[in-house]
């Protein structure tokens, strides 16, 4: 999804080539990323292996348009609101109710659905969802600025990595997080729709020329990330190698 962005003031002003070019590349690079394999981790499976086999979601689903399918792992913008402001506490049968923002930094001090937590990199994901796990149940609700690149990713990356924990431990199909959604229209239509639910209420797009550099850094961030992670498979690929190799000696 492109992440061209400007800000929503009316003190906003067309940027130059200059500014939009480096944008775009920036949109390009992040692209790129979110798109890589290990951001990948089974995620189409898993969103149906957890919501429609396991569980019922609590949330209730959107009606499928444009060819999107209605799986129970998107909510409308409507349905957070009224979980929001308490409309929908016994249908949540109670879970508490976790909003997480992958949008960068400068983005989400702009502007973001009331109590969400900002993580916008892997690893603080993990950390947060398996080292410090969470307390009670919980419904899980991702979005970013569209929700259709960084949450969609984020989100996958939880769902599989808590299947990988699962099998490990010989209880699969039993999850850590089941209830596991997405904002469908991210911040962008939450915002528009119920700037009343969002503190504070402004809106900066991923792209915005004034935070290149913002958002460079935070691209490289995310490519140190899939290097190492990259590393890591290719460590792991050669110690089973070896492993193979030494086998089949032992067995001449």
């Amino acid at each position: 999804a492109s992440c061209q962005i400007s800000c929503y003031s009316s003190a906003s002003t067309e940027p130059d080539a200059a500014a939009t070019s480096s944008a775009n590349q920036l949109t390009a690079a992040v692209s790129a990323s979110c798109g890589s394999a290990s951001w990948q981790v089974g995620a189409e499976e898993d969103w149906r292996l957890a919501n429609e086999q396991l569980c019922q979601p609590l949330l209730p689903a959107v009606s499928a348009t444009d060819g999107r399918p209605a799986d129970g792992r998107e909510i409308s913008p409507e349905t957070l609101a009224s979980a929001l402001t308490g409309k929908l506490d016994s249908t949540l049968d109670g879970h508490s109710l976790v909003i997480v923002d992958c949008r960068f930094p400068y983005e989400w001090s702009a502007g973001r659905v009331k109590g969400a937590i900002n993580i916008y990199m892997p690893d603080q994901l993990l950390e947060m969802m398996f080292e410090q796990r969470m307390q009670s149940q919980v419904v899980l609700v991702f979005y970013c600025e569209f929700s259709s690149e960084r949450a969609p990713r984020l989100a996958g990356l939880l769902r599989g990595s808590d299947r990988q924990r699962s099998l490990l431990q010989g209880i699969y199909p039993s999850l850590l997080y089941p209830q596991l959604c997405l904002l469908r229209g991210g911040y962008r239509a939450f915002n528009s729709d119920w700037p009343d639910l969002c503190q504070p209420s402004g809106y900066v797009k991923m792209s915005e020329p004034a935070y290149a550099a913002e958002c460079a850094s935070c691209v490289s961030q995310l490519n140190a990330w899939e290097r190492m992670k990259h590393q890591q498979r290719r460590r792991q690929f050669r110690r089973r190698r070896l492993v193979r190799n030494l086998s089949d000696c032992s067995m001449d």
